[in-house]
């Protein structure tokens, strides 16, 4: 669709529209447009340089707790999920793990756990 873009004040192709306030933007205007506040945290949630990103990745050994009191066991870090269909959002996200070393018949083989409820294992030697 065709209109005059905010940026360049241009008649040419719109290929996007600002959320708010409708401003509509050309290819070359979109490009340039600076991040929302929404993109910013989004950027600094999962950025692997960020110190507001993930406690954990996949690969770390941690010991999982229901609740984050009943100890389940000591596995490792598979996946995260920002998905509610985990039970995690961007700013809570959820961790899958798989137990190795399983503390009572009634632990999961694999589960979803939230932060609080998983912390790094320890060598005990």
């Amino acid at each position: 669709m065709r209109d005059l873009c905010f940026g360049c004040k241009n008649f040419r192709d719109i290929v996007h529209t600002e959320n708010g306030t409708d401003h509509p933007f050309c290819q070359e205007c979109a490009a340039v447009q600076p991040l929302t506040s929404d993109e910013w945290a989004f950027v600094l949630l999962t950025a692997p340089w960020s110190p507001f990103s993930a406690p954990f990745k996949p690969g770390d050994k941690v010991e999982a707790r229901t609740g984050a009191v009943v100890f389940d066991g000591i596995g490792e870090v598979t996946d995260m999920s920002m998905s509610l269909e985990h039970g995690g959002t961007p700013v809570y996200p959820t961790f899958k793990v798989i137990l190795s070393e399983k503390a009572h018949d009634l632990a999961p083989d694999e589960a979803w756990y939230t932060e609080c409820c998983l912390r790094l294992a320890t060598k005990v030697e």
